[in-house]
C-alpha cells in the first residue's frame, strides 16, 4: 500500500474524474471535453496494446467515449477508480473489434 501522501494525491485526480463522469452523466458536454482531454492518452496507449492498429485505435477510441457518455451514471466510485472504468471499457471495445474482424479490412 502507498503511502498516505499518495493516496491523497491519486483521490484527488480520482475526485475530480468521477466528479467530472458524474457531470457527463448530467448531460454536460463540456466535462466529457476534459475528462477527454484528461485522459485519452491514457486509455489510447491502453487501446493501441490491445488492437495494434493505430487507425483502428483511434476508432476505438472515440467508441470508448461514445460509450462512457452513455453510461455515464453507471460509474459506481465505490466499485473502483475512474480511470479503472474507463480501462475496462477500453479494453473490452478493443477485444471486441479483434474478434469482430473489423481492423483487418482496414489494413
Amino acid at each position: 500500500m502507498g503511502s498516505p501522501q499518495d493516496s491523497r494525491q491519486l483521490s484527488t485526480r480520482d475526485q475530480d474524474w468521477a466528479s467530472l463522469i458524474k457531470r457527463v452523466a448530467d448531460g454536460d458536454q463540456s466535462a466529457l471535453t476534459l475528462l477527454y482531454d484528461s485522459t485519452s492518452r491514457l486509455v489510447f496507449g491502453l487501446v493501441v496494446r490491445v488492437v495494434t492498429d493505430r487507425a483502428t485505435a483511434e476508432e476505438v477510441l472515440l467508441d470508448v467515449y461514445t460509450q462512457v457518455w452513455r453510461q455515464a451514471s453507471t460509474y459506481d466510485s465505490k466499485r473502483g477508480a475512474p480511470l479503472a472504468w474507463m480501462m475496462t471499457i477500453a479494453r473490452t471495445r478493443g477485444i471486441d473489434r479483434l474478434r469482430s474482424g473489423k481492423h483487418e479490412h482496414q489494413k
